[in-house]
């Protein structure tokens, strides 16, 4: 799980991003800030939309 934290509002991740089974251990935001593909320990990598929850 990937936790995205807005540091004006400390008590709660602003978002939660499902996918790998192990650690990530790579991120990339692409150049609009709208995808952030992830790859992880897993061997997977991971492209998907941002959505505030």
């Amino acid at each position: 799980m990937i936790l995205q934290w807005d540091p004006r509002l400390p008590a709660f991740p602003t978002r939660r991003l499902l996918g790998h089974a192990q650690e990530a251990c790579g991120l990339h935001w692409s150049p609009n800030h709208q995808h952030l593909t992830s790859g992880g320990n897993d061997n997977k990598t991971i492209k998907g939309g941002i959505e505030s929850t």
